[in-house]
């Protein structure tokens, strides 16, 4: 495996799928961190234009997601280290 990096445009689609694969898995599992459906392409993809997200890879498979979004300035307190899903 290589070196987490900032995922690319190419990268898309591949990530989306990870995302939403998690997401189905953290609602069976009881978790509602990230919902199925939530994050549509075309935000996922403005998303990675602004560095929101990076990857690792094994090989060409996408094997693990991080979201690097904004912190929520909602007063409460959040972790800072994003959440990372592996396939």
């Amino acid at each position: 495996m290589t070196a987490p990096r900032p995922v690319t445009t190419e990268d898309v689609a591949a990530l989306s799928e990870l995302r939403e694969s998690r997401a189905w898995w953290m609602v069976g599992t009881g978790i509602r961190q990230w919902l199925p459906g939530e994050v549509r392409l075309a935000e996922m993809a403005a998303q990675v234009v602004a560095g929101e997200w990076h990857v690792l890879r094994a090989g060409a498979a996408v094997v693990r997601c991080a979201s690097c979004g904004p912190i929520p300035t909602s007063g409460r307190r959040v972790r800072t280290t994003p959440p990372t899903c592996t396939a």
